[in-house]
């Protein structure tokens, strides 16, 4: 029987597609991003990203972005060895600790988003403006289903 979700191109399901479209964005947009020295890796990158621009607490930062407290634990010393986030006591509550972007860390997210948006524009261009917004919409739609 042959495979349903695999054509001559590879697999067609939902997941390869993502995966691949993730792949492009971020080989297309780290050839035009400034970057640090040193090789950033994504979830570092992700984490600088999810920060707030006042900080956030290590147990909510590892909720949203779905890992643990130890493994964030381990890319904010990383990324505090780097420069690039300070780890400092949260006033509210001294126990607990907050991440804060250094301006090298907004330096790096700034970069990011450019680098992002300028594939963005080349995509928008590509497959037109209402696709690539319905393709977004729809999405957010996915990313933002409540009834999982």
């Amino acid at each position: 029987m042959p495979d349903v979700n695999v054509d001559a191109a590879g697999p067609t399901h939902a997941a390869y597609l993502l995966h691949m479209a993730t792949r492009r964005l971020r080989e297309e947009s780290e050839k035009s991003a400034a970057r640090p020295s040193r090789p950033m890796q994504a979830a570092q990158l992700r984490l600088l990203d999810s920060l707030p621009t006042t900080g956030g607490r290590v147990s909510d930062l590892a909720t949203r972005l779905q890992v643990t407290k130890q493994g964030l634990g381990q890319i904010a010393m990383q990324l505090s060895h780097g420069g690039f986030v300070d780890i400092v006591p949260d006033p509210a509550d001294r126990r607990a600790k907050l991440l804060v972007r250094t301006p090298r860390g907004d330096d790096i997210v700034a970069a990011m988003h450019n680098a992002i948006a300028a594939v963005e524009d080349r995509w928008r261009d590509r497959i037109g403006a209402e696709r690539y917004e319905t393709f977004l919409s729809v999405l957010r739609e996915i990313v933002d289903d409540d009834d999982r």
